[in-house]
């Protein structure tokens, strides 16, 4: 007889995982508003919808923008939930009465501390418009 025994024949497998890490981005690269404007959202996609969350590092610089004075945002994290393509980084914009030049600044992600590999718009330029007047 060729099943002796319970006549059940226990197999294991191995399930390999070969698919690519998604990839986070920016979904645009620059932006505009008036500094009337109370904040500002700024959309970090993933390529794929992961089942685990998406993390990566971001870091803010002001060009012609100071922190504190002209917006509101740190340096931090951004993670997009499992099942998620999208998230946001919101910054808060500091209405001045100054009459001034239009203002820059950027936010950079660098590295992605789970489940992700960054894409090729890690870069995003926000410049605030002035909306004071002389007189």
């Amino acid at each position: 007889m060729p099943f002796q025994g319970t006549g059940i024949i226990e197999y294991t497998y191995t399930i390999n995982d070969d698919d690519l890490e998604p990839t986070m981005q920016f979904t645009t690269t620059s932006s505009l508003g008036s500094e009337s404007t109370s904040s500002v959202d700024f959309e970090v996609s993933l390529s794929t919808i992961s089942a685990i969350d998406a993390s990566t590092n971001y870091t803010v610089a002001g060009v012609s923008a100071t922190s504190g004075n002209d917006f509101t945002l740190s340096s931090g994290t951004i993670t997009i939930p499992s099942g998620s393509t999208t998230a946001n980084i919101t910054a808060n914009i500091n209405n001045d009465v100054e009459v001034e030049l239009n203002e820059t600044f950027t936010i950079t992600l660098v590295s992605p501390t789970s489940d992700a590999t960054l894409g090729a718009n890690t870069v995003h330029t926000y410049t605030i418009t002035d909306d004071d007047t002389f007189g």
